[in-house]
Protein backbone atom coordinates (compact mmCIF):
# COMPACT_ATOMS: atom_id res chain seq x y z
CA UNK A 1 0.00 0.00 0.00
CA UNK A 2 1.11 3.53 -0.68
CA UNK A 3 -0.41 6.91 0.02
CA UNK A 4 0.83 10.35 -0.97
CA UNK A 5 -0.76 11.72 2.19
CA UNK A 6 1.18 9.68 4.75
CA UNK A 7 3.61 7.21 3.17
CA UNK A 8 6.38 9.52 4.37
CA UNK A 9 5.72 8.58 8.00
CA UNK A 10 7.19 5.07 7.90
CA UNK A 11 9.94 6.03 5.47
CA UNK A 12 11.15 8.95 7.58
CA UNK A 13 10.92 6.96 10.81
CA UNK A 14 12.91 4.01 9.46
CA UNK A 15 15.61 5.97 7.68
CA UNK A 16 16.48 9.14 9.58
CA UNK A 17 16.99 7.92 13.16
CA UNK A 18 19.31 5.20 11.85
CA UNK A 19 21.36 7.32 9.44
CA UNK A 20 21.63 10.22 11.86
CA UNK A 21 22.83 7.89 14.63
CA UNK A 22 25.38 6.34 12.27
CA UNK A 23 26.69 9.74 11.22
CA UNK A 24 28.51 8.65 8.07
CA UNK A 25 26.40 6.06 6.27
CA UNK A 26 27.59 5.66 2.70
CA UNK A 27 25.96 2.49 1.39
CA UNK A 28 22.27 1.80 1.99
CA UNK A 29 20.35 -1.31 0.95
CA UNK A 30 16.56 -1.15 0.69
CA UNK A 31 14.80 -4.51 0.50
CA UNK A 32 11.44 -4.03 -1.15
CA UNK A 33 10.97 -0.29 -1.34
CA UNK A 34 9.73 -0.23 -4.91
CA UNK A 35 7.77 2.94 -4.22
CA UNK A 36 11.07 4.80 -3.81
CA UNK A 37 10.13 6.40 -0.50
CA UNK A 38 12.92 4.94 1.64
CA UNK A 39 15.48 5.59 -1.10
CA UNK A 40 14.26 9.19 -1.29
CA UNK A 41 14.81 9.69 2.44
CA UNK A 42 18.24 8.04 2.43
CA UNK A 43 19.39 10.26 -0.42
CA UNK A 44 18.73 13.33 1.74
CA UNK A 45 21.90 12.50 3.68
CA UNK A 46 25.06 13.97 2.10
CA UNK A 47 27.21 11.05 3.25
CA UNK A 48 25.18 8.52 1.24
CA UNK A 49 27.01 7.53 -1.92
CA UNK A 50 24.94 4.53 -3.00
CA UNK A 51 21.40 3.25 -2.46
CA UNK A 52 20.53 -0.21 -3.76
CA UNK A 53 16.81 -0.96 -4.01
CA UNK A 54 15.86 -4.63 -4.37
CA UNK A 55 12.25 -4.87 -5.57
CA UNK A 56 10.66 -8.20 -6.48
CA UNK A 57 7.97 -6.82 -8.79
CA UNK A 58 8.96 -4.50 -11.64
CA UNK A 59 5.36 -3.25 -11.81
CA UNK A 60 5.71 -1.55 -8.42
CA UNK A 61 8.22 1.16 -9.41
CA UNK A 62 6.65 1.41 -12.87
CA UNK A 63 3.20 2.03 -11.41
CA UNK A 64 4.50 4.49 -8.82
CA UNK A 65 6.39 6.47 -11.46
CA UNK A 66 3.30 6.56 -13.67
CA UNK A 67 0.64 7.46 -11.12
CA UNK A 68 2.44 8.69 -7.96
CA UNK A 69 5.80 10.07 -9.10
CA UNK A 70 6.09 12.50 -6.19
CA UNK A 71 6.37 9.57 -3.79
CA UNK A 72 9.78 8.62 -5.19
CA UNK A 73 10.51 12.30 -5.90
CA UNK A 74 13.31 11.53 -8.35
CA UNK A 75 14.98 8.85 -6.24
CA UNK A 76 15.18 6.40 -9.13
CA UNK A 77 16.74 9.05 -11.37
CA UNK A 78 19.47 9.86 -8.88
CA UNK A 79 22.83 8.45 -10.10
CA UNK A 80 23.47 7.11 -6.60
CA UNK A 81 20.46 4.77 -6.86
CA UNK A 82 20.59 1.27 -8.33
CA UNK A 83 17.23 -0.49 -8.81
CA UNK A 84 17.54 -4.27 -8.87
CA UNK A 85 14.46 -6.27 -9.88
CA UNK A 86 14.53 -9.62 -8.17
CA UNK A 87 14.20 -11.56 -4.93
CA UNK A 88 15.80 -9.84 -1.94
CA UNK A 89 17.01 -13.20 -0.65
CA UNK A 90 18.99 -13.79 -3.83
CA UNK A 91 20.49 -10.30 -3.72
CA UNK A 92 21.53 -10.69 -0.08
CA UNK A 93 23.15 -14.08 -0.73
CA UNK A 94 25.02 -12.66 -3.73
CA UNK A 95 26.20 -9.65 -1.74
CA UNK A 96 27.47 -11.91 1.04
CA UNK A 97 29.31 -14.06 -1.50
CA UNK A 98 31.06 -10.92 -2.76
CA UNK A 99 31.87 -9.86 0.82
CA UNK A 100 29.96 -6.60 0.37
CA UNK A 101 29.03 -4.42 3.31
CA UNK A 102 26.26 -1.87 3.88
CA UNK A 103 25.95 0.76 6.57
CA UNK A 104 22.17 0.46 6.70
CA UNK A 105 19.61 -2.08 5.51
CA UNK A 106 16.00 -0.91 5.34
CA UNK A 107 13.37 -3.63 5.10
CA UNK A 108 10.40 -2.01 3.35
CA UNK A 109 8.59 -5.25 2.66
CA UNK A 110 5.11 -6.69 2.52
CA UNK A 111 3.53 -8.18 5.65
CA UNK A 112 5.51 -10.80 7.55
CA UNK A 113 3.54 -13.78 6.28
CA UNK A 114 3.18 -15.82 3.12
CA UNK A 115 6.08 -15.43 0.68
CA UNK A 116 7.69 -12.74 2.85
CA UNK A 117 7.69 -14.82 6.05
CA UNK A 118 11.27 -16.04 5.62
CA UNK A 119 12.45 -12.43 5.32
CA UNK A 120 11.31 -11.74 8.88
CA UNK A 121 12.92 -14.57 10.82
CA UNK A 122 16.20 -15.11 12.68
CA UNK A 123 18.01 -16.95 9.84
CA UNK A 124 17.51 -14.05 7.44
CA UNK A 125 18.27 -11.47 10.13
CA UNK A 126 21.58 -13.29 10.73
CA UNK A 127 22.43 -12.87 7.05
CA UNK A 128 21.69 -9.16 7.26
CA UNK A 129 23.88 -8.94 10.38
CA UNK A 130 26.76 -10.42 8.37
CA UNK A 131 26.12 -7.86 5.62
CA UNK A 132 26.52 -4.85 7.91
CA UNK A 133 29.67 -2.79 8.15
CA UNK A 134 30.99 -1.23 11.38
CA UNK A 135 28.19 0.64 13.18
CA UNK A 136 25.75 -0.81 10.67
CA UNK A 137 22.10 -1.36 11.52
CA UNK A 138 18.83 -2.52 10.03
CA UNK A 139 15.38 -0.94 10.22
CA UNK A 140 12.10 -2.69 9.59
CA UNK A 141 8.35 -2.57 10.13
CA UNK A 142 6.86 -4.98 12.67
CA UNK A 143 3.11 -4.47 12.25
CA UNK A 144 0.20 -3.30 14.38
CA UNK A 145 0.90 -4.03 18.07
CA UNK A 146 -2.77 -3.75 19.06
CA UNK A 147 -3.99 -6.21 16.42
CA UNK A 148 -0.87 -8.25 15.56
CA UNK A 149 0.68 -8.57 18.99
CA UNK A 150 1.93 -12.12 18.45
CA UNK A 151 3.60 -11.16 15.17
CA UNK A 152 5.27 -8.06 16.64
CA UNK A 153 6.53 -9.97 19.69
CA UNK A 154 7.73 -12.87 17.53
CA UNK A 155 9.74 -10.60 15.24
CA UNK A 156 11.28 -8.77 18.19
CA UNK A 157 12.26 -12.09 19.73
CA UNK A 158 13.88 -13.12 16.45
CA UNK A 159 15.78 -9.84 16.25
CA UNK A 160 16.95 -10.14 19.86
CA UNK A 161 18.27 -13.64 19.17
CA UNK A 162 20.59 -12.15 16.53
CA UNK A 163 21.44 -8.55 17.47
CA UNK A 164 22.81 -6.89 20.62
CA UNK A 165 20.69 -3.73 20.30
CA UNK A 166 17.02 -4.08 19.35
CA UNK A 167 15.06 -0.89 19.77
CA UNK A 168 11.37 -0.71 18.82
CA UNK A 169 9.54 2.50 18.02
CA UNK A 170 5.88 3.27 17.43
CA UNK A 171 3.85 5.90 15.62
CA UNK A 172 0.34 6.31 14.27
CA UNK A 173 -0.08 5.73 10.52
CA UNK A 174 -3.45 6.93 9.14
CA UNK A 175 -3.23 4.69 6.06
CA UNK A 176 -3.10 1.63 8.33
CA UNK A 177 -5.67 3.09 10.72
CA UNK A 178 -3.73 2.18 13.83
CA UNK A 179 -0.57 2.52 15.86
CA UNK A 180 2.32 0.99 13.92
CA UNK A 181 5.48 -0.68 15.23
CA UNK A 182 8.95 -0.51 13.71
CA UNK A 183 12.40 -1.38 15.02
CA UNK A 184 16.13 -0.83 14.68
CA UNK A 185 18.64 -3.62 15.24
CA UNK A 186 22.41 -3.59 15.41
CA UNK A 187 25.39 -5.11 17.18
CA UNK A 188 27.20 -1.82 17.57
CA UNK A 189 24.90 1.13 16.91
CA UNK A 190 22.65 2.33 19.72
CA UNK A 191 20.10 4.28 17.67
CA UNK A 192 18.06 5.34 20.68
CA UNK A 193 21.08 6.52 22.65
CA UNK A 194 22.53 8.53 19.76
CA UNK A 195 20.61 11.78 19.79
CA UNK A 196 22.56 13.39 16.92
CA UNK A 197 20.82 16.68 17.72
CA UNK A 198 23.16 18.89 15.70
CA UNK A 199 22.95 16.60 12.70
CA UNK A 200 19.18 16.42 13.05
CA UNK A 201 18.84 20.19 13.08
CA UNK A 202 21.11 20.44 10.04
CA UNK A 203 18.98 17.89 8.21
CA UNK A 204 15.76 19.68 9.13
CA UNK A 205 17.13 23.04 7.98
CA UNK A 206 18.22 21.52 4.68
CA UNK A 207 15.32 19.20 3.89
CA UNK A 208 11.54 19.45 4.13
CA UNK A 209 10.76 16.55 6.43
CA UNK A 210 7.07 16.13 7.17
CA UNK A 211 7.03 13.89 10.25
CA UNK A 212 10.43 13.32 11.85
CA UNK A 213 11.80 15.92 14.27
CA UNK A 214 13.76 15.98 17.56
CA UNK A 215 10.50 16.17 19.52
CA UNK A 216 8.96 13.40 17.46
CA UNK A 217 12.06 11.27 17.97
CA UNK A 218 11.49 11.13 21.72
CA UNK A 219 7.86 10.15 21.18
CA UNK A 220 8.82 7.37 18.77
CA UNK A 221 10.82 5.52 21.41
CA UNK A 222 8.18 6.07 24.12
CA UNK A 223 6.38 2.73 24.28
CA UNK A 224 2.89 2.90 25.88
CA UNK A 225 2.88 1.01 29.20
CA UNK A 226 -0.04 -1.15 28.14
CA UNK A 227 2.01 -2.44 25.20
CA UNK A 228 5.21 -3.23 27.11
CA UNK A 229 4.27 -6.92 27.19
CA UNK A 230 4.39 -6.87 23.38
CA UNK A 231 7.47 -4.68 22.93
CA UNK A 232 9.54 -5.35 26.04
CA UNK A 233 12.38 -7.78 26.61
CA UNK A 234 10.95 -11.15 27.55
Amino acid sequence: MASLADAHICHECMVHPLLLAHGNAQRVLVLGGGDGGSAREALRHPSVREVVVAELDAQVPATILQYMPTLADGAFDDPRTTLVIGDARVLVDAALARAEAFDAVILDLTDADGEAATLHGAPFFAKLRALLGPRGAIALQLGAPWFEADQVARMLDALRSVFKFVQPINTYVPLYGTLWALAFASDSLDVRGSEATVATQALLSRESLRHYSPARRAALFDIPPELMAVFGDR
